[in-house]
């Protein structure tokens, strides 16, 4: 299973999941340790946590998994200006990466070395929401949520035909990339989720 996990200290885990949420995450490392079941590490790097970069690969280490980092994108409850890393910040965990990954034994996945654009319709992939249910996308199902009552689900075969429908956007969307690398959020929308970048940061300007 892939563990999501914002930190790899009290004060920083806590400050964004909650108070005593830590301690509690460590607890389950240590039973699916003692019982044999495999697991991996997920983080979302952040204004909050992106200094914890060279810890958060050790400490990953320390338990002996593999690790997907990925930059934090403008969405949901981090969809603010203070939540989203600079162009500096980024670079910082990129050049930490490339540097503390060299003497790290497990394997490392992440979008701030080499661009993951996207895990969704663009590879031909169905996502589940946060309801259970399949869709092309799950950015694209958040924006489309927000004009439709939530109980109204799409079909699964609308949901896969609509997947050509999101690679013509996202290909209409790449040449604006071009003009955006002056930007403060270009790293953050040239190494994530376009859809996200398209909807929630170009639309607004």
């Amino acid at each position: 299973c892939n563990i999501s996990i914002d930190g790899v200290t009290k004060h920083v885990v806590n400050k964004i999941r909650g108070n005593n949420v830590f301690v509690e995450l460590e607890n389950i490392f240590n039973i699916l340790t003692s019982n044999n079941v495999h697991f991996s590490f997920r983080f979302s790097i952040n204004r909050i946590n992106y200094k914890e970069i060279d810890n958060i690969l050790r400490y990953s280490e320390r338990w002996g998994v593999n690790v997907d980092i990925e930059p934090t994108q403008y969405a949901g409850n981090a969809a603010h200006d203070n939540f989203i890393l600079s162009n500096h910040q980024f670079n910082f965990v990129e050049e930490r990466i490339r540097i503390v990954s060299k003497n790290i034994k497990i394997n490392i996945v992440d979008s701030f070395r080499d661009s993951i654009l996207c895990d969704g319709g663009m590879t031909d992939l169905l996502s589940l929401n946060t309801d259970g249910v399949a869709v092309a996308c799950l950015m694209i199902d958040r924006i489309e949520n927000r004009r439709r009552p939530s109980a109204i689900l799409l079909p699964l075969k609308i949901q896969w035909d609509k997947i050509q429908e999101i690679k013509k956007v996202m290909r209409e969307f790449y040449p604006c990339l071009e003009k955006c690398t002056s930007c403060k959020w270009y790293r953050i929308c040239s190494s994530g989720c376009l859809v996200t970048a398209y909807h929630n940061r170009c639309l607004k300007w």
